[in-house]
């Protein structure tokens, strides 16, 4: 099949960058995918805000000015947009005619997928995919969606997770319990930082690292909105922050660490930091918010989301403590 994998976001990637600095989970999942498909024989294209389009593991990356026009996409035997609802667009001004799919990763709530409130962007599509039953079923009763439209294409973790020796754990081994934050900041950090003065009273010797920022959403330098919390959490006893990091050092940073320390105030959609987490060997401590709960699949720890920031902290307090 000749398969093109469109992203209008503005974020600058290839199958290459997830190797070499931070970047998130949705763009993740398509550099992964676009490889993988290209090793089965596939002819693939990546088609995005990349500054420097070429051929990166069989898969050839456009900058979106070059393949944009559905004239190009045409070509194609299928057109994966991801997460970008532009059906009516492609439709109607860039009149793309053949088979496009929407590879939806975000929730049912955000302002991305609203556009598939309008009949017309519905109909504009040849089928959804989405990450979860859980952002399946909302994404259905929000949109009307119907299910047999519809079909579920989950996320993973990436190679360097999977290749990443399993430590002992610290209560084999006697080192000090090390907790770990790998995910955005707004996601819980705050929360979590909150928390870990309780945590670090009840087990002294606990420390925690911080791999955190807006670097996957490649924010430049100066404009993080969350320099604060960064700077908070540097001057905190027994917290080490280090930023975000390219993904095979994650792998490294996190390896032999007690648990994931997340005390999620968003409803993820399919959690790959958690998958990460339990890859290494490494706890879950959570809330059940969104699709936590099936991307645990029965692993790991969870507390409801309380409304009230302080019964929230003591509660995860407890909850990392117990």
């Amino acid at each position: 099949m000749l398969i093109a994998f469109l992203d209008v976001s503005p974020i600058d990637y290839t199958p290459a960058t997830p190797y070499e600095r931070p970047i998130g989970g949705t763009q993740s999942a398509a550099a992964y995918l676009s490889v993988e498909l290209a090793r089965r024989g596939h002819t693939v294209f990546l088609i995005n805000s990349t500054t420097t389009p070429g051929i990166y593991s069989d898969v050839t990356c456009l900058n979106l000015s070059e393949g944009g026009p559905g004239a190009f996409l045409n070509g194609f035997d299928v057109v994966v947009v991801v997460s970008g609802t532009l059906g009516t667009y492609m439709r109607q001004i860039e009149k793309v005619s053949t088979r496009m799919i929407l590879w939806a990763h975000m929730a049912h709530d955000q302002t991305a997928m609203q556009g598939l409130r309008d009949p017309t962007e519905r109909k504009a599509w040849n089928g959804f995919a989405f990450v979860s039953q859980w952002q399946r079923d909302h994404a259905c009763r929000a949109f009307g969606i119907a299910p047999g439209r519809t079909a579920i294409l989950r996320n993973a973790v990436g190679p360097r997770f999977l290749e990443q020796p399993i430590e002992a754990p610290w209560f084999q081994s006697g080192a000090p319990p090390r907790l770990v934050y790998t995910t955005t900041p707004f996601r819980g950090l705050a929360q979590l930082l909150d928390a870990f003065p309780r945590v670090r009273a009840a087990i002294p010797d606990v420390s925690l690292s911080v791999f955190s920022s807006m670097k996957v959403y490649q924010y430049a330098d100066g404009t993080d909105p969350f320099a604060a919390l960064y700077a908070r959490a540097t001057t905190m006893d027994g917290v080490a922050y280090h930023g975000s990091v390219d993904q095979p050092r994650l792998a490294t940073e996190i390896s032999g660490a007690a648990a994931l320390t997340y005390p999620s105030v968003f409803a993820e959609t399919s959690c790959i930091v958690a998958m990460e987490a339990m890859a290494i060997g490494a706890e879950v401590l959570s809330t059940d918010e969104g699709a936590l709960p099936e991307t645990l699949a029965g692993f790991g720890r969870m507390m409801p989301l309380l409304k009230n920031p302080s019964a929230f902290t003591e509660s995860y307090a407890r909850l990392v403590t117990d």
